[in-house]
């Protein structure tokens, strides 16, 4: 049996480890001989099934919107792209205008309006002494007058010339990328679309032009360009939309 003394002293180095561990910190337990309490940690709680769920589907939303965004600034530049080289080929196309009081012709093709003779008519070209070969100023492609006549329907071009000086290069700003060579039972140069375009398009794709009979704008041309936007095909010309 324990002395009063020694359930006092017992008693005293309780109160100093309740004064020194707040006992909303921590537990206190005692052994069954009433020694020195021992302190323990409560442990930490891990996380629920449903704040892991919630967590998850915030990650797949923000993955959603990134995607999504991504998507659009894609399409975006693409149609800027295409309406950069439209405002090109419409300043060309009115400096012919300004120049020969006419818009360049785009044929008698069946295949027009995707196949005329806009580049060559921009480009300007030299005919030699026989009338058979059309060189273009500055880039020096060549094609015959039997291509012109089967591709375009035309015998000539009437940005055309034998003397040098008397036909004019409206197509000095166009680049490699610009022009697209294709075979028509010879090399043909046709002015490319920098986007692709829907079949049979694709890769090959060409700008539309129509000077002849313009639904859009009528007394002038129609220039357009057919382009994929994702799973659609988007039409840009130089019309209002």
């Amino acid at each position: 049996m324990r002395t009063v003394p020694e359930t006092l002293s017992k008693a005293m180095q309780l109160k100093r480890v309740i004064n020194h561990k707040p006992l909303n910190l921590c537990w206190l337990s005692f052994d069954v001989n009433g020694n020195q309490p021992s302190v323990s940690l409560p442990r930490r709680k891990g996380y629920t099934l449903i704040e892991l769920l919630v967590v998850i589907s915030i990650m797949a939303l923000l993955a959603g919107l990134v995607v999504g965004m991504a998507k659009y600034a894609t399409d975006n530049k693409k149609i800027t792209r295409v309406e950069a080289d439209l405002a090109k080929l419409v300043t060309m196309i009115e400096n012919y205008h300004q120049k020969l009081g006419f818009y360049p012709p785009s044929g008698n093709s069946a295949y027009a309006p995707a196949v005329t003779p806009l580049y060559y008519e921009l480009s300007g070209c030299l005919v030699d002494a026989t009338g058979n070969t059309f060189t273009t100023l500055g880039t020096g492609d060549t094609i015959s007058k039997s291509l012109v006549q089967r591709a375009f329907g035309i015998d000539s071009f009437a940005n055309s010339a034998m003397e040098k000086g008397e036909a004019v290069a409206f197509a000095r700003n166009l680049m490699p990328s610009d022009v697209i060579e294709v075979d028509f039972g010879g090399k043909l140069k046709l002015l490319k679309v920098p986007v692709n375009g829907p079949p049979p398009w694709g890769v090959t794709n060409v700008w539309h032009y129509n000077s002849k009979n313009p639904t859009n704008n009528p007394g002038g041309f129609d220039l357009w360009a057919e382009i994929m936007v994702g799973s659609k095909t988007n039409v840009i010309g130089n019309w209002k939309r």
